[in-house]
């Protein structure tokens, strides 16, 4: 900008008419524009406006700046970068094309808003600049509605196994023959989804329709692939699929599988073909049923559990195959985990008893209520109605209750509990009650690895990494992301919807990585100060905001970040950001 003075001759005298003018180029030759008329204005004011333009500076009176919009900045910037550095937005890109923009808005917008589609399209048109970034100009934004979402999610469905082959691909390097891979489920508002069905429901919800979704992740916890199941499917049903997966459509030559006592790995692995079997070594653990039948055939004993790591090395016969097969048994024993579940059970033992008396109490009230009726009509009473025995659907109801009881506090074992006419009889074993605990804090896992390529504590490192899946999916289910509950109807958008979910999870497991480290630190060397928690970290950056300043009649605009303080240059550094880059201009 600067300043034109036109000079021009009327009746004798000559006058002055002073502009704030810029140029410009209309693509052809440079044009000027006029801002605004200054004739009327002290020449002191406007002799000091040109000087500060001479020099690059603008000097405005304060009442004559405002704010003119403002929105948070540094949490988009962020999401923006991971989403590059781990090539999202190509893949999307060379996949879905020009409708590559829809599927990140809904990727970032579940980040930000974690809300429901409307919500997210109702917060990018509050965002214009963060819409620009992605590549929604000004028309597509005004249109954009909830169903233009929907709409994207059929297609991304249509083609989730381009997308899955793409990011395979683009995680390779980042995969050390090592999966690991976990189930859960989400649950649903409504009864009318496609894949929605009553199931093992991991979030307690009584009476709500579940779906079952499988998550591979490599060594680090990093998600490679995710597929959805009815609800009704059980965790070992799906492994067979995942393993052939991994061979066939991702082409991986070496797998080791790490999944939980579940997975029954070892069962889904001989139910494959020789061929298909090549390169599959596994990790799993037991469960109690499995550790006690092995103590039985005496391949371990219970006198090897101890807080130092046993192994134990088997060659066998297959009996269904014929073959020898390796196999390595890690045993350990948790100490804190066993003290702990054998108090736990002392608490639902007396929670039980206080249960059953209770119950008993009843039980032994309406049999006096029925001796006394009896000693009435012995008496002469002549009441017809009068009760005079407990009744076959009252002995069924408290039987009903005491089982219920000893499901909820798993005491079926060690009581024996008769209920009849004639009494309320409690039998209590305490060598049934001791054999509960017998494998308290006990592990073991059991691999095909040798001892060569895995150590003994190598094996038990890995198989806690399971840890990892399960902190993606409460990331995804509860606060980080809120993925649940689904109120999605068809099976294609249901599926893309868990799809884009956890392409959302890569951009927050990333930032939690890298900022839990500080974090922890932080917290240490402030025991009685401030402790900071992720959220606090985001809200730090939503705190980096953009503003739009106008400068009063000039008509001049300028867009500003607002100065950073020490903690968010310390969070950026942390990602990896350089804040030198943060600035966007009009």
């Amino acid at each position: 900008m600067y300043i034109v003075r036109n000079k021009r001759k009327k009746g004798g005298k000559e006058y002055t008419y002073t502009f704030l003018a810029e140029s410009y180029w209309d693509g052809k030759k440079s044009k000027k524009k006029i801002i605004c008329n200054m004739s009327s204005w002290p020449e002191k004011l406007v002799s000091s406006i040109e000087a500060s333009l001479k020099k690059g500076e603008y000097k405005v009176l304060l009442k004559d700046i405002s704010v003119e919009s403002s929105i948070d900045y540094g949490n988009i910037l962020v999401i923006l970068e991971i989403i590059k550095k781990y090539k999202i937005d190509k893949l999307f890109q060379v996949v879905l094309e020009d409708k590559a923009k829809l599927a990140l808005l809904m990727i970032i917008g579940k980040v930000v808003t974690r809300g429901s589609k409307l919500g997210i399209v109702n917060w990018i048109k509050r965002n214009p600049v963060v819409a620009e970034r992605i590549g929604i100009n000004e028309k597509e934004l005004v249109k954009l509605t909830e169903k233009d979402l929907y709409q994207s999610l059929n297609e991304i469905c249509a083609v989730k196994e381009k997308i899955d082959k793409k990011w395979w691909l683009y995680q390779k390097k980042a995969v050390n023959r090592i999966y690991l891979y976990d189930i859960t489920s989400f649950y649903f508002e409504g009864s009318q989804n496609e894949l929605a069905a009553f199931g093992y429901d991991r979030d307690n919800k009584r009476g709500k329709k579940i779906i079952t979704a499988g998550l591979i992740t490599n060594e680090k916890g990093r998600p490679l692939h995710i597929d959805i199941f009815k609800g009704n499917t059980r965790d070992d049903q799906t492994v067979k699929d995942k393993l052939l997966e991994l061979k066939n459509k991702f082409g991986a030559k070496e797998i080791v599988l790490v999944g939980d006592r579940g997975m029954r790995i070892r069962y889904n692995l001989e139910e494959l073909a020789d061929k298909e079997k090549e390169g599959i070594k596994y990790i799993t653990g037991l469960t109690t049923k499995e550790i006690k039948k092995i103590e039985e055939e005496g391949i371990i004993q219970r006198s090897l559990f101890d807080e130092k790591l046993v192994e134990i090395e088997k060659e066998e016969i297959n009996p269904n195959t014929n073959k020898k097969e390796y196999k390595r048994y890690v045993l350990c024993l948790n100490p804190f985990l066993k003290a702990e579940k054998s108090n736990q059970r002392k608490i639902f033992k007396e929670k039980f008893e206080l249960e059953l008396l209770d119950i008993q109490r009843r039980y032994q009230r309406e049999k006096e209520r029925c001796q006394k009726n009896k000693e009435r009509i012995k008496e002469g009473d002549k009441n017809k109605k009068l009760k005079v025995s407990l009744r076959e659907e009252e002995i069924e109801t408290w039987k009903y209750k005491v089982r219920k009881a000893q499901e909820k506090y798993k005491m079926q074992k060690p009581y024996q509990i008769i209920i009849s006419q004639k009494e309320f009889k409690v039998e209590f074993d305490p060598i049934k009650y001791e054999e509960l605990g017998r494998y308290d804090g006990r592990y073991v896992f059991e691999t095909t690895l040798k001892k060569e390529e895995a150590s003994k504590e190598k094996v038990r490192e890995i198989y806690k990494k399971l840890q990892k899946v399960e902190r993606n999916f409460k990331d995804m289910k509860t606060t980080r992301l809120n993925t649940r509950a689904i109120f999605h109807r068809k099976a294609e958008t249901t599926i893309a919807h868990i799809l884009l979910s956890m392409f959302s999870q890569v951009i927050i497991l990333e930032m939690e990585q890298k900022l839990y480290p500080w974090l922890k630190e932080q917290a240490k060397e402030n025991k009685e100060g401030e402790k900071l928690s992720f959220q606090d970290a985001m809200e730090e950056l939503k705190m980096i905001r953009l503003c739009t300043l106008s400068f009063g009649k000039s008509g001049h605009k300028e867009v500003k970040m607002t100065q950073l303080n020490e903690r968010q240059k310390k969070i950026l550094s942390l990602l990896e950001i350089n804040s030198k880059k943060l600035l966007v201009t009009n």
